[in-house]
């Protein structure tokens, strides 16, 4: 520890990156109160939603700066809602649904809107049958919904919504 005294005395620093504003993407997100990977699923897939240079990776982590949440936070009551069904996108992004029946495409209706949700299967997929699925949405294209599976342990009770199914008669 003497050494680090002695250096920092000869070499004071410019930057304590502990007094830095830098959040991980995670904090940030519940921060906003969304759910964990909020700011990630933004990041890859609506990243003009972010401000410029408030967002970076640094290996595998993505961290997101004071200004950059207070810039969601602020533009967030004005953010453009689906142009099909008015509803928000962000609002569904990162949410979770559980699956009973192990169909990988659906309809399902979300606060009275109708989505059709297709499931991305990986290897979270259950492998009994009659377990159920849990989903999170990862993507909103107008009225259709890209929902990869995901593990129980990995549902955020709070960031659960319980659309009602239905099938759509031919």
């Amino acid at each position: 520890m003497n050494i680090q005294k002695a250096y920092l005395q000869e070499h004071p620093l410019e930057h304590d990156l502990r007094q830095l504003p830098l959040f991980s993407a995670r904090e940030a997100s519940l921060e906003l109160g969304r759910s964990a990977s909020y700011i990630r699923q933004l990041y890859n897939n609506y990243p003009e939603r972010l401000l410029q240079g408030t967002v970076a990776k640094i290996g595998n982590v993505l961290i997101i700066s004071q200004e950059g949440i207070d810039f969601l936070r602020a533009t967030r009551p004005q953010a453009a809602g689906d142009s099909l069904n008015g509803y928000l996108e962000e609002d569904l992004v990162g949410s979770y649904f559980k699956i009973d029946d192990a169909e990988m495409s659906g309809n399902l209706r979300v606060n009275g809107i109708p989505y059709a949700y297709t499931v991305i299967a990986n290897e979270a997929m259950p492998t009994g049958e009659g377990q159920p699925i849990f989903t999170q949405i990862r993507k909103v294209n107008g009225s259709e919904l890209l929902v990869a599976i995901v593990n129980e342990s990995e549902v955020v009770e709070d960031q659960m919504i319980y659309p009602r199914f239905f099938h759509l008669e031919k």
